[in-house]
């Protein structure tokens, strides 16, 4: 993997403390209370090594299965929010052209009760025009064996090793509600979903992943370790110090760009991370000087993203260039394609009684998350998701 990062098991209490005050990026002071909820999505064991499995690459990428379409919505990290899905359904069917969904992993989480993971996944494997592919939450959920990585999303070192546990266990009570749910139809489809995709729209190549190119678990697009670095959001992050065992190497605009002309596309669709961001690069062919690539994490789209909100958010990409969505929030045109974030305003008080009755407060899901389903990520604002020739 590019970057070792990804694998490792240090932690210093130091930067235990950094991490959780670090979401809130304007008073990281003493009496700062400890925030570890607040941190992006915080789920999974901490792997010695990175799987096989788990590994994809440039060359693997360009030759992924194929969809075409004209309008895409990249719906990563839906954590099982049905009303999430309903409300991005809703917003689906005011397009003039019906978009096609691509379920770019971690649609499962949350939904760690037999009845609810069956509807969750039924409904995406049978409804009309939803494609999904692997998140780490699905290969280690459905997985015939556990393969002992907990819940396998390969998290850098600065995060907390309380909510690591948590999440691992989030995971196993997950796999347990499936193997309860009965469906061998379902979890032999979740077992067989690809690791990555490339869409077509509009005849314009777009590669679907989960993480990074590299991997399944990888952090290379995470808004963190994007080109220019965020230096405040890296510190507040606990990852900027060079000198730290829980540095996070950024990922060169060279490598990003490596990637995506290896893998023939002019945009890279992501999630994982947890938290959003879009960026576009100049076209190296020759020195255009319009945006001639991008690349999208919609973060979640089950979960806020954005502090102080109560909206998921989803990707859009789409072959009219000139057609700027009213409820974009930030966006760019690049390599003859549209790219938006779009909110996703999802029913806040019934996922909140659908939360809180499998997940009550002492529970695993409650002490991570809750505070950031009721808040957003605190301190993390658009400002730091929209980057480079992005508005």
């Amino acid at each position: 993997l590019h970057k070792p990062t990804h694998c490792t098991n240090r932690r210093t209490a130091q930067t235990d403390a950094l991490q959780q005050a670090a979401p809130d990026f304007r008073r990281r002071t003493a009496q700062t209370a400890p925030r570890e909820h607040d941190i992006a999505k915080s789920t999974s064991h901490r792997m010695a090594s990175c799987p096989l499995s788990y590994r994809l690459g440039a060359r693997a990428l360009r030759a992924a299965q194929t969809v075409q379409c004209q309008t895409l919505y990249a719906v990563g990290g839906l954590y099982g929010n049905m009303h999430a899905l309903s409300a991005i359904r809703e917003r689906a069917a005011q397009e003039l052209t019906p978009p096609t969904l691509i379920f770019n992993g971690d649609f499962n989480f949350f939904n760690c009760e037999p009845s609810w993971w069956h509807d969750l996944n039924r409904d995406i494997m049978r409804s009309p025009r939803h494609i999904a592919t692997a998140g780490n939450v699905e290969v280690e959920s459905s997985a015939i064996a556990p393969s002992g990585l907990g819940c396998g999303c390969g998290y850098p070192a600065y995060v907390s090793t309380g909510v690591v546990e948590r999440s691992d266990r989030i995971v196993a009570a997950l796999r347990a509600a499936a193997a309860a749910a009965a469906a061998p139809e379902l979890l032999g489809w979740l077992r067989a979903l690809p690791l990555a995709l490339v869409a077509e729209v509009g005849g314009r190549r777009v590669g679907i992943v989960h993480g990074d190119v590299e991997s399944l678990a990888g952090w290379g697009l995470g808004v963190e370790a994007m080109s220019p670095p965020d230096a405040p959001l890296r510190a507040a992050l606990g990852c900027g110090d060079p000198a730290s065992q829980q540095y996070l190497p950024p990922t060169p605009r060279e490598t990003a760009l490596g990637w995506m002309e290896e893998a023939e596309v002019v945009g890279l669709v992501c999630t994982h991370t947890c938290l959003p961001h879009g960026q576009a690069y100049r076209d190296s062919r020759g020195g255009a000087a319009e945006w001639g690539r991008a690349v999208f994490n919609n973060g979640s789209a089950g979960m806020p993203n954005f502090e102080g909100q109560r909206f998921g958010l989803i990707t859009r990409v789409s072959a009219d260039l000139h057609a700027v969505p009213p409820d974009s929030l930030y966006g760019v045109a690049a390599g003859g394609l549209r790219f938006d974030a779009l909110p996703v305003h999802y029913d806040h008080d019934g996922w909140m009684a659908q939360f809180e009755a499998v997940w009550p407060a002492g529970s695993d899901a409650h002490a991570s998350y809750h505070a950031r389903l009721v808040r957003g990520p605190g301190g993390f604002t658009r400002r730091h998701a929209a980057r480079e020739g992005v508005s």
